[in-house]
């Protein structure tokens, strides 16, 4: 989990003041936050209103472990499974969550002014295995997970 804040502190103006990075102020308002609840379980929270456009790329090499389950706080950035369907989240319509499997390309976009709430809870396969799916092989929640696409919570 410490390599994501500190790699994210080295591509962009900002301080690292121990698991929070704060936003140099040419860049943007407001700050990342990561805490690990577990081993294989931790949460990062953006809190932010940029001066200009950010792209948040998310390469499958860099994330092949991890699952994302990413809660938008208000109406935020565009997600897209690149290659698929783009998602914006949006309080007021149907889905304002995703789950994203690892080992897929995409990227997240927010709009210059445009405040990002973001809850993001990171879970590492291994734990997932260990602590809900176990050794039920024909597991409906397996099969959702391992679907490969992005999986909007209503």
């Amino acid at each position: 989990p410490h390599k994501w804040i500190e790699m994210i502190s080295t591509q962009l103006p900002a301080e690292l003041n121990g698991n929070k990075l704060f936003l140099d102020k040419h860049l943007g308002k407001g700050y990342a936050s990561l805490e690990v609840l577990q081993e294989g379980l931790y949460y990062i929270i953006i809190n932010a209103t940029f001066n200009r456009k950010i792209i948040y790329d998310r390469l499958p090499e860099m994330e092949e472990d991890h699952y994302l389950v990413i809660i938008s706080l208000g109406d935020g950035p565009t997600f897209t499974h690149l290659g698929s369907k783009k998602y914006r989240f949006k309080v007021s319509d149907n889905f304002s969550a995703l789950i994203v499997p690892p080992s897929i390309l995409s990227k997240m976009v927010a709009e210059s002014k445009e405040k990002v709430m973001l809850l993001t809870i990171v879970v590492e396969k291994k734990w997932i295995n260990n602590n809900i799916i176990g050794n039920d092989e024909n597991s409906y929640i397996r099969q959702m997970l391992t679907a490969g696409k992005p999986i909007p919570i209503v």
